[in-house]
């Protein structure tokens, strides 16, 4: 399936207001990193997961449909600078905002936090780097 196709089956089951919120908060997202990878996980709910590239590791947020609202969802939530309160949750590191309203997701608040969690996210490029040198010291 495709891309869009798997999104919509991830909102089938869920009130069309709900889907609405799902794709205004896709757009959202979608218009800080145009270039980022988007994949579908249909796990434990189903996820739409934006990812620097393809693979495991560089989740850098992710969306999610609920009953009665959608949560966009941050890996590295709990580093974000968050003056308004937006985030919730109390994990080790990932944090989410619930949005309830179309409103919710024209707050600049929500924009920065997106904004900040892709300037806050590692180049995976130098991850990769990193490790291979690291393989290589262990392996030598």
């Amino acid at each position: 399936m495709s891309l869009e196709k798997d999104f919509d089956a991830l909102l089938y089951d869920y009130d069309p207001a709900i889907g609405e919120l799902a794709r205004g908060a896709r757009s959202l997202l979608a218009s800080v990193r145009p270039q980022a990878h988007q994949e579908v996980h249909p796990g434990w709910g189903g996820y739409l997961l934006f990812k620097q590239v393809a693979g495991a590791g560089t989740t850098v947020c992710w969306l999610s449909a609920h009953k009665k609202h959608v949560s966009i969802g941050f890996s590295q939530g709990a580093s974000l600078a968050d003056p308004a309160g937006l985030l919730e949750g109390s994990g080790k590191h990932q944090r989410h905002v619930k949005i309830k309203k179309p409103e919710n997701l024209e707050r600049p608040e929500l924009r920065q936090l997106i904004e900040q969690a892709w300037i806050q996210q590692p180049d995976p490029t130098t991850l990769s780097d990193a490790l291979e040198k690291v393989r290589q010291l262990c392996l030598a």
